[in-house]
């Protein structure tokens, strides 16, 4: 069994909504033993999967994403951050059996080329 997060990228990119990268399909702020399995994640104003650290910066660990099929997301299918130097994106992660497809470049200077994006430090 599967289950469906469906939302509305092009609605999110008319003049209607405010201009935003922010509408993820489901969001991480440093969690725990997270696993996301069996979901399908499509047509977001964002991310398909975001995993950052918030006000917090304390970073996602032990994640497991398995199984997911992220399509046509406005930016990546799945994504993870680092702030400042400290590492706020997914630590001790596993991510395997995932189809990240058709993330366009369209709106918001999204590259939209890459599916899975990690942002190191500058």
């Amino acid at each position: 069994m599967s289950a469906h997060i469906r939302m509305h990228k092009q609605d999110y990119q008319s003049a209607a909504y405010e201009k935003s990268e922010w509408r993820h399909g489901v969001a991480f702020f440093g969690c725990r033993e997270a696993l996301v399995q069996d979901l399908t994640i499509k047509q977001t104003g964002g991310d398909g999967i975001s995993f950052d650290a918030g006000l917090t910066h304390a970073p996602n660990r032990h994640v497991t994403v398995r199984r997911v099929d992220g399509n046509a997301n406005h930016r990546q299918g799945i994504s993870t951050r680092s702030r400042s130097g400290v590492c706020t994106g997914a630590e001790q992660r596993s991510c395997g059996q995932c189809q990240l497809r058709s993330a366009l470049p369209l709106g918001s200077g999204s590259n939209g080329a890459t599916a899975l994006r990690t942002r190191l430090p500058t």
